[in-house]
């Protein structure tokens, strides 16, 4: 079985699984792995052919979004069970790569709009790593924690945004600690300033 596992031809492996694995664990959660193994090889198979590769369950989604095909991906969120959270994440991480933003843009307000199906974190993660600064500062804001909002808004230096973040959530150390960057020009540190004296009065 365990060399089964490693045989690179497909149909071949799923042989070896029918005959050997399906029949030897007794163990539920193994049989249960077992069978969406065999099955999800099965789906790769019948979708490119026997000569077909071995990918993760997630790259094969990627791909099918990828390549616009949406129904095809929805079979497979429903034959594996693939939680909203993780389907939907990898589909935006597929429009990130091909730079559909329009397409993202409305995915994120369609599953976001009542609850945090695609972790925003996330999206301005793939997004950083693409080097997208500006879809970056647009969707940081929608980040939970205020705190990361700052930290990430400095790291592309924008600070003028986090600058408007920290005032609007009364975090005078974050503004102190930006007053001292040598970054900034003296117009932004008088702006801060003031910043500092307003919240001092509340």
């Amino acid at each position: 079985i365990k060399n089964g596992y490693t045989i690179p031809d497909l149909p071949q492996r799923m042989s070896v699984i029918q005959d050997y694995a399906l029949k030897f664990f007794d163990d539920k959660f193994a049989k249960d792995m077992t069978k969406e193994h065999y099955h999800f090889l099965g789906h790769l198979i019948k979708d490119n052919g026997i000569r077909a590769n071995e990918l993760p369950i997630n790259t094969h989604l990627e791909n099918l979004f990828r390549e616009g095909k949406f129904e095809k991906a929805d079979k497979v969120r429903k034959e594996f069970k693939i939680s909203d959270r993780n389907y939907y994440t990898i589909k935006a991480k597929a429009f990130i790569l091909d730079k559909k933003w329009e397409e993202l843009d409305h995915l994120l307000n369609d599953k976001n709009k009542k609850s945090q199906t695609i972790p925003w974190f996330s999206v301005v993660d793939l997004l950083a790593e693409k080097s997208e600064y500006d879809l970056v500062e647009k969707y940081v804001v929608r980040l939970p924690d205020v705190d990361e909002q700052i930290v990430i808004l400095k790291m592309i230096n924008r600070f003028k945004t986090a600058i408007d973040v920290a005032y609007r959530n009364k975090k005078g150390e974050a503004l102190e600690e930006m007053e001292a960057h040598p970054a900034l020009d003296q117009s932004t540190r008088d702006q801060i300033d003031s910043m500092l004296i307003s919240l001092r009065r509340r």
